[in-house]
């Protein structure tokens, strides 16, 4: 999921592990914690696009590395707490500079989506999270420059716990979208997906957040810290039961779909839009072809309408078989991917797991998730550039009404 819903997962995980002993601290090294698998994203940097896109999601989301880090994490954290480096005074800096950047990050990400899905200025969300950050941070500015920090030091055993339990609650969201991960590396490439969830949920994320944001400016030995993360963490499960239900639901209400109109496929997934768990993409192989369309619970009847179809033209990457970006591709896509021919040895791959910006797959200008292929030798190469669909007005206003069933197309 996203890097926000990670670092309040993390939060809560060091919260319930440590929270008594260093009160924020280990919500601080928890959403640390909940983030290192997804540092694999420097890879970047590092490798070619096609290298970089295989490995995110990759070794670093196994679960060899969240019991394999903890064990290297846990002597340093034991050693800079044994110095006393926490409480020299550029370190307590350092650390209230990067909580307020985090924040802001934070803020600015809610914001944008806010605007979005209103497609106006998001003014209230602006005023609602300057308040929150003001409070909270002459909170904490209090807390760490103007209080005394005593606090219990942590065994080795501890960090361990702390570092594998947020690391592991990565592992299980993340194989909760439809991204996926590679959980069982090196011992098998297959990206565990069950796309209950989409990768950014701020009806999961937010009221979470919350919760924990209270417990933080809490005292670490107030009770209600610990209830507040209670809170926070029984009330996302349950939303993430929900959406467990929701796909079985819609897996349902999908297949029966199909049937209906005698469309015969070999399989099919079923994939929450971003943002919400109330519009599914649903879309059904057929050989290289597929057929896909729209459901959300708010309609008047529980039926995929309009249903369409779509050419994968997969036979325009058979002169390059045996290559690499012929075999990864398609292998990360799970399947699901169609090709288009743009001449002079260019080509667009598009994964069709994603769906379009508008419920239209016809025009490769609406694919979510595509990449720009070149022929360049022989050698079929995926260029730096990821190809995205323009945000346009009217298609977040479709998006919009469909989610709450308005329109049906």
């Amino acid at each position: 999921m996203d890097s926000i819903t990670h670092i309040v997962l993390g939060a809560a995980c060091g919260e319930v592990v440590l929270g008594k002993k260093l009160g924020n601290r280990a919500m601080i090294w928890g959403g640390i914690g909940g983030s290192i698998p997804d540092f694999d994203v420097l890879a970047t940097f590092i490798m070619d696009p096609l290298s970089s896109l295989a490995f995110h999601r990759g070794p670093m989301h196994s679960l060899l590395f969240v019991c394999l880090i903890p064990f290297l994490l846990a002597p340093l954290l034991k050693y800079l707490y044994h110095k006393e480096w926490h409480q020299k005074l550029a370190w307590r800096i350092t650390g209230f500079t990067i909580g307020v950047i985090l924040y802001i990050a934070a803020a600015t990400i809610l914001s944008l989506l806010a605007g979005l899905l209103t497609s106006s200025f998001p003014w209230l969300t602006i005023l609602i999270l300057l308040a929150i950050g003001i409070y909270f941070f002459y909170i904490r500015y209090k807390q760490i420059f103007q209080n005394e920090t005593h606090f219990e030091i942590a065994s080795i055993k501890e960090w361990i716990i702390l570092f594998f339990v947020s690391a592991t609650f990565h592992l299980v969201l993340d194989t909760l979208t439809t991204f996926g991960t590679r959980l069982y590396w090196p011992f098998s490439n297959t990206r565990v997906s069950i796309s209950s969830i989409a990768i950014a949920d701020p009806l999961y994320t937010i009221p979470f957040a919350l919760f924990i944001l209270g417990a933080a400016m809490l005292p670490r030995i107030n009770s209600k810290r610990r209830m507040y993360t209670y809170l926070g963490l029984a009330i996302s499960s349950m939303y993430l039961i929900l959406t467990f239900i929701n796909k079985k639901n819609i897996d349902t209400i999908f297949e029966k779909s199909l049937q209906k109109e005698n469309i015969t496929f070999q399989s099919y997934i079923t994939v929450p839009t971003i943002l919400n768990n109330l519009l599914w993409y649903g879309i059904a192989k057929q050989d290289s072809n597929y057929v896909y369309g729209y459901y959300s619970i708010m309609d008047a009847e529980p039926v995929f309408k309009n249903l369409a179809s779509i050419r994968g033209n997969h036979h325009l990457l058979n002169s390059f078989q045996g290559q690499e970006t012929k075999q990864v591709l398609p292998w990360f896509s799970n399947g699901y991917y169609s090709v288009i021919d743009k001449g002079e040895g260019c080509y667009l791959y598009s994964d069709l797991r994603f769906g379009s910006v508008n419920g239209n797959m016809e025009s490769d200008k609406n694919h979510i998730f595509k990449f720009d292929l070149k022929e360049q030798n022989g050698i079929l190469e995926m260029q730096e550039h990821q190809a995205s669909p323009e945000n346009r007005g009217e298609d977040i206003e479709w998006f919009v009404k469909r989610i709450f069933g308005v329109v049906n197309h």
